[in-house]
């Protein structure tokens, strides 16, 4: 907290930083409300327009803004899902690295193949949808949080088989790359 205070001029409250806390949570919790959109079946965003969503709003300097577009989006797709699939399409969750536009050439290749990427399992995904405790001291639930990240690259790490088998599960999915 010294360093950054040092750094940016800027003192750096426990207030302040649960406001951001909290703000960050809501942005989470949009992102996770989209994602989880693709539970439904038939999955109503295809790979590359959620993933492109989730890119864009990343890049929103305005959150709320980020926030509001995120559930509008989920607000108009909630309920399209029958529950049957109406597709032959199999369903793909990607894991690994994260992707971004310019290196979306997997989701890509995977779609004009005839599947579905409906999850994203890696840190421009499914992994920013976990929030941070609004009740704990701040730099600790922080810490916490961003340590116990499921991440692809921290090894030994039980928690990332864990959200995988939960995420097949969840979004349905016949197979993972």
């Amino acid at each position: 907290r010294a360093l950054v205070e040092k750094e940016t001029g800027r003192e750096i409250t426990d207030e302040g930083l649960r406001d951001a806390i909290r703000l960050m949570n809501r942005e989470r919790a949009a992102k996770k409300r989209i994602m989880d959109l693709n539970k439904q079946v038939p999955a109503p965003l295809p790979g590359t327009t959620l993933l492109e969503i989730l890119f864009k709003v990343g890049f929103l300097a305005d959150k709320e803004k980020g926030i509001a577009l995120m559930n509008e989006v989920a607000d108009m797709l909630e309920d399209g899902g029958t529950g049957e699939s109406k597709s032959r399409r199999k369903r793909i969750l990607l894991t690994g690295v994260p992707v971004g536009l310019g290196s979306d050439k997997v989701v890509k290749i995977v779609e004009q193949s005839g599947a579905d990427i409906v999850a994203f399992e890696n840190c421009s995904g499914y992994k920013q949808a976990f929030s941070v405790d609004e009740d704990a001291e701040p730099m600790e639930a922080l810490a916490s949080q961003y340590l116990s990240t499921p991440c692809s690259v921290m090894s030994p790490n039980d928690g990332r088989f864990d959200l995988l088998n939960e995420m097949m599960d969840g979004f349905s999915v016949d197979g993972v790359i």
